[in-house]
């Protein structure tokens, strides 16, 4: 009897009582009796013919732990070796209980690096709190009305042709010269008489921040200045023929005005003994005098952000604003009775892109706490996609072009007059065949003048 039993299939109700085997899961008697296969013979059984029985008795070996799995001991060895390699690069670390800090002493790799570890320390910072004073007067600027209806056209025209033309070259191919080419275009369609636009102009360095007795504070890893000399995408400033004609004044005949403008054209602008410099924009196509916006334009496919087109117009206009005070400062010297009231608060404007974005920036300075900060506020945007921005935007830069064609001009043709003036003189008197020389023997006080050796 037992014997038929043994031969007998298990019923269902047996089969269910079967302890579980292997890996777990239910198995017949017939798989019970077939040999343990693995896991990994069945699933990759063309890579090896070794096989390793899995069952719940055994333990699976301990594996090293993975350096990428993130645990505490890990953490504290990658720590230890990330401190370990900045050591042998030369680098200070201050290490605190929450997180490490690293000063670098090379040049900073980011935008966000250089702006704070170069351009802060040289007190230029980015969208402060702008003093009302100074608030008003952008916006005067700005927000000011459209002159007349042919303006207006004029504006619309440009945004119209600016709107089809970018859509045309926005893609992941646009270079940044056809970015800068759309904005130029733009500018000029807008430009007035006397306005000069010039790409990719040197700038004079002697107003640039970041140097310290004429040397540069800052060094990169080639120990070139880390701190670049402005070469804006666009220079925009005042055409020669029209600066010319604004220093011309009862006092100041045109003759007198271009000679003054030849005089401080020359490469290093040198005045004998006097030495007095004045930010005039090299060009190989002409000049731009004094300039007081610029355009630094940025495109998807080199991967530049407009970050880096901020830090590019930051220093620029720093530089600029820089050289207005010394023209103020020029102007004291030259009268001393010159009311400096209305220049002690310069301004500055950049537009920044990246692809189809555009941000129109005013520059300002102030001092605060004892010390001369150099601040850029942004004041309008625009996106070359959305058709109904940028008409609005180019009412605000063509606000600007108006100041600088303007008042702007007429600020700087006063200071700078009296600074004509009183060099003229000074280069009169040195000359010996002038009769105003001290040495001439025609003027009446020199001693070897025959009236007065007669005498």
């Amino acid at each position: 009897m037992s014997s038929l039993q043994a031969s007998r299939p298990a019923t269902a109700s047996e089969i269910r009582l079967q302890p579980a085997t292997g890996s777990g899961c239910r198995r017949s008697k017939r798989l019970q009796n077939k040999p343990q296969v693995s896991y990994a013979q069945t699933v990759h059984r063309k890579r090896t013919n070794t096989t390793h029985p899995v069952g719940l008795d055994r333990e699976s070996p301990k594996l090293a732990p993975s350096i990428h799995s993130l645990t505490e001991e890990n953490l504290r060895r990658l720590n230890e070796e990330e401190m370990a390699t900045r050591k042998r690069n030369g680098e200070e670390t201050r290490t605190t209980t929450k997180r490490t800090k690293t000063q670098s002493k090379q040049a900073p790799s980011t935008n966000g690096g250089y702006r704070l570890h170069r351009l802060n320390v040289v007190n230029i910072f980015f969208d402060e709190d702008v003093p009302d004073y100074l608030q008003a007067a952008i916006d005067k600027i700005v927000k000011g009305k459209v002159s007349s209806e042919e303006r207006r056209i004029v504006i619309r025209n440009a945004a119209e042709i600016f709107y089809s033309s970018s859509r045309e070259i926005n893609d992941d191919r646009s270079l940044e010269v056809e970015f800068v080419g759309l904005c130029r275009d733009a500018l000029q369609n807008m430009s007035r008489p006397g306005i000069s636009l010039r790409q990719e102009a040197d700038w004079r360095c002697e107003f640039k921040p970041g140097l310290s007795k004429g040397n540069p504070i800052f060094l990169d890893a080639n120990r070139a200045p880390a701190i670049k000399t402005p070469c804006p995408d666009i220079t925009i400033g005042i055409g020669g023929k029209l600066f010319s004609d604004s220093l011309t004044s009862t006092m100041l005949s045109q003759s007198q005005a271009q000679e003054f403008l030849r005089t401080f054209q020359a490469e290093d602008d040198s005045l004998g003994l006097y030495e007095e410099k004045l930010l005039i924009t090299l060009m190989e196509s002409g000049r731009a005098f004094f300039p007081f916006a610029t355009l630094e334009a940025k495109a998807y496919l080199t991967g530049k952000q407009v970050s880096e087109a901020q830090n590019q117009a930051a220093v620029s206009g720093a530089s600029a604003l820089k050289f207005q005070l010394h023209l103020t400062e020029m102007a004291k010297s030259a009268v001393s009775e010159f009311d400096d009231t209305h220049h002690q608060h310069p301004l500055f404007f950049s537009i920044c892109t990246e692809g189809p974005y555009h941000e129109l920036w005013a520059h300002y300075t102030c001092v605060q706490a004892g010390r001369r900060i150099f601040n850029m506020k942004l004041v309008k945007i625009c996106n070359a996609m959305l058709k109904e921005t940028i008409e609005d935007f180019f009412i605000a830069v063509d606000n600007v072009l108006r100041w600088g064609a303007d008042t702007f001009l007429k600020s700087v043709a006063d200071r700078l007059r009296l600074v004509a003036i009183q060099t003229l003189d000074r280069v009169d008197r040195a000359n010996p065949a002038n009769p105003a020389n001290p040495t001439n023997p025609t003027n009446p006080t020199n001693p070897t003048n025959p009236t007065n050796v007669a005498n």
